[in-house]
């Protein structure tokens, strides 16, 4: 093999290699919650039979079950991730799990627990984006939020799920949760496309 063809050889295995680690898994839960950070307040997060599993606890709270990454809840950004111009759609599945009675609650309110997600951005507030009313169900859906927007951008992904006064906890599971490019999305009979939104920047709390 000649020099050049030396040169051609590295460069195409460097850029295959490259292509193939853009599809970063940043949540698989096999064994542990990874990278990600339980930044819950009454609740709880852990890993479990392969998922990661968010439960309302005892009581009422907006941010009952907190799971993080990118950031430890506190809006540091020691561990941000970045958005590159390629991998712009981010994909998790989410589906709902059990719900238990809490006595806790009294059940006067109208709403069930939900869960939304969150992408704090690093720098600027109105860069931020939250993904609401996810209609979660009890099959294993997959979903895919489109962060073109914050290509360039350094960022903390937040599932955060809300405890209401209905009477019961809700446990909500996630898993495969990753960043791929618009060519590379999962099937689309269990895909839901949503567009990202920016929220205003007063909504940001700090959850721990």
């Amino acid at each position: 093999m000649n020099k050049f063809n030396l040169v051609v050889f590295i460069q195409v295995l460097f850029f295959s290699c490259f292509s193939q680690a853009s599809l970063i898994s940043y949540g698989e839960f096999t064994t542990s919650l990874g990278d990600w950070h339980d930044a819950s307040a009454n609740g709880s997060v852990f890993a479990e039979d392969g998922v990661a599993k968010m439960a309302a606890g005892t009581g009422t709270s907006p941010y009952s079950s907190v799971l993080v990454l990118g950031d430890n809840g506190n809006f540091v950004f020691s561990d941000a991730v970045l958005i590159d111009s390629v991998n712009t759609l981010l994909n998790f599945d989410l589906w709902f799990f059990e719900t238990e009675k809490d006595n806790a609650e009294t059940g006067s309110s109208s709403f069930s627990d939900s869960i939304s997600l969150a992408v704090y951005d690093s720098v600027d507030t109105g860069f931020d984006i939250l993904m609401q009313n996810i209609n979660v169900t009890a099959l294993q859906t997959t979903f895919t939020l489109d962060l073109s927007a914050l290509a360039g951008r350094y960022v903390a992904f937040s599932f955060e799920l809300a405890d209401e006064n209905d009477g019961y906890n809700a446990v909500f599971a996630l898993d495969n949760v990753f960043l791929s490019s618009a060519t590379s999305v999962p099937e689309p009979a269990s895909l839901l496309l949503f567009a990202a939104l920016l929220i205003p920047a007063l909504r940001r709390k700090h959850i721990v």
